[in-house]
């Protein structure tokens, strides 16, 4: 991953302190205005709660024990962010992840998706589906991407997915996909397909 790179100067300088200063919480006109300004929006809420809305442009990324590999991979180093996070989300342990690879520069969090919604702001959502499903409702020759990693693919994938990387995907979408009809993407747990 790309942060690995600064993680040698961060560790020889020794321990300092994690940020311990409030964060501002974010109402949607202040997430709109960091938007339009080029900083990046970090939906950390679950999945499926992403899923199911979302800001348009934002990054899905769900809190957990891969948050910050996946920010640290996918994000420039330490590139200014809001995060969104639900209710019982915790800040601290968003914040903690993030500090440690070296990602500090965290404008303000909005909690939930709610307030945007009812402000008639616009989302974007996706439908999930477990492979039992998608093999019930798929057309014949879907277009599927597997994002899973390279050691993943040798366990098995489904027959005609395009085996591209999650790193590799952000860096360049296959420009022959068909636009007018649906893209499959899998993994796992879901949690690198949103």
């Amino acid at each position: 991953p790309p942060y690995h790179a600064h993680m040698w100067a961060m560790n020889i300088s020794g321990v300092y302190p994690m940020p311990a200063d409030d964060l501002p919480a974010f109402t949607p006109a202040h997430v709109q205005a960091a938007s339009d300004e080029g900083i990046l929006i970090v939906d950390a809420r679950y999945k499926t709660s992403f899923a199911e809305a979302h800001i348009p442009g934002s990054w899905g990324m769900e809190l957990g024990s891969d948050f910050a590999t996946w920010i640290g991979w996918l994000l420039p180093f330490n590139t200014p962010m809001v995060l969104i996070l639900d209710d019982e989300d915790s800040l601290e342990e968003a914040r903690t992840a993030l500090a440690r690879i070296g990602f500090e520069d965290i404008r303000g969090v909005m909690r939930g998706m709610s307030q945007w919604i009812d402000e008639g702001r616009p989302t974007v959502s996706h439908e999930t589906m477990k492979a039992r499903g998608f093999l019930e409702s798929a057309d014949e020759s879907p277009q599927v991407i597997d994002v899973r990693a390279p050691t993943e693919w040798v366990d098995g994938t489904l027959e005609g997915a395009r085996l591209i990387h999650l790193p590799d995907l952000i860096e360049s979408v296959p420009d022959d996909l068909e636009p007018d009809r649906p893209v499959y993407l899998g993994c796992t747990t879901g949690h690198r397909a949103s």
